[in-house]
Formats: C-alpha cells, sequence, structure tokens
C-alpha cells in the first residue's frame, strides 16, 4: 500500500524535464519494494494485509484475476518499475498475465486512496522476545541443543530439539 508519494512525484518532475531536454535516456525508474505487502509480516500482522484487502479482492473478482495481479497493473501504470520474485512457474506466468485485463481510472484511484493504511485490526502487537524456529535433526546421535545469542554475545540456552 505505502505509496512514497513524495518521492515518486520529485522523480516525475526529473523525468519531465529531461524529456523537455531531450534526454529520454537519462530518465529515473522509480522500483517499488514489496509490491505485494511481503513487508506487513514484519511489522507484526498475522495476515498480510494487502492480500486479504476487501477493495482489491473485489477489483480482482471483477476482473477475473488475482490481487498480485492487480497490483502489478497498477504499480507500473503508475510508473513504478515492479519486480515480483517468485521460483514458482505458475506464479511467473500470473504475474506476465497482469496485462491482460485493464483497471478502469475509477479503480486505479480506488487503489491509490489505500495509500501504506493497513486495516488496523488485522495489526497484532509483536513480543520481540518472541522467535520462531523452523529445524530438522537429521543427525542420528540424540537432540539438538538451542542457543540465543544475546547482545553482549553472551549465549543463553533456550532449550532441546529432538
Amino acid at each position: 500500500f505505502h505509496q512514497d508519494k513524495v518521492f515518486r512525484r520529485r522523480i516525475e518532475s526529473i523525468n519531465k524535464e529531461q524529456d523537455k531536454l531531450g534526454k529520454v535516456d537519462k530518465k529515473i525508474l522509480y522500483q517499488g519494494y514489496s509490491t505485494l505487502g511481503n513487508q506487513w509480516k514484519y511489522q507484526g500482522y498475522e495476515e498480510n494485509p494487502v492480500m486479504t484487502s476487501i477493495r482489491l479482492l473485489a477489483i480482482a473478482k471483477k476482473h477475473g484475476v488475482s490481487i498480485p495481479q492487480v497490483l502489478i497493473q497498477w504499480a507500473t501504470r503508475r510508473g513504478v518499475m515492479v519486480l515480483p520474485a517468485s521460483n514458482n512457474p505458475s506464479h511467473q506466468l500470473s504475474n506476465l498475465k497482469s496485462y491482460d485485463f485493464t483497471l478502469t481510472e475509477k479503480e486505479m484511484a480506488s487503489i491509490d486512496a489505500l495509500d501504506g493504511k493497513p486495516p488496523q485490526q488485522l495489526h497484532k502487537e509483536r513480543d520481540t522476545n518472541e522467535v520462531d524456529i523452523q529445524f530438522t535433526n537429521h543427525a542420528s546421535d540424540g537432540p539438538v541443543d538451542v542457543f540465543w545469542v544475546d547482545s553482549d554475545e553472551g549465549h543463553v540456552h533456550v532449550g532441546s530439539m529432538q
């Protein structure tokens, strides 16, 4: 959702000047970061509010596409260079099909209005001492001890894993 509007307006201004000077090869491309909203998981959200947005879901359903396809088209039409990372071939193909439909200007404005403000009710305060670990012990010689290294480089034993 966050759109860095001030920064993007500055880039647009510079690019217009480059156009006037005939220097189209000197334009600045704005690259979107986390266009599909993955950054929200690091801010205490259990679910990605971008992928659960009722507004985005309604737009996607109207066109028979996915929310990522809507976002990729919206961002590129707003002059943002989008690099959606995926190792999944079906996601890659879906990303390419983000241009097989056209968002209306009203839909574009509706997405613009989201402006980095996710629904507050989804926010969960994150315990800074909480860590999620996924681990598979392939050793056959017993449990593995798990330690936390604190800011003073001290080691705290937090448990054992089978």
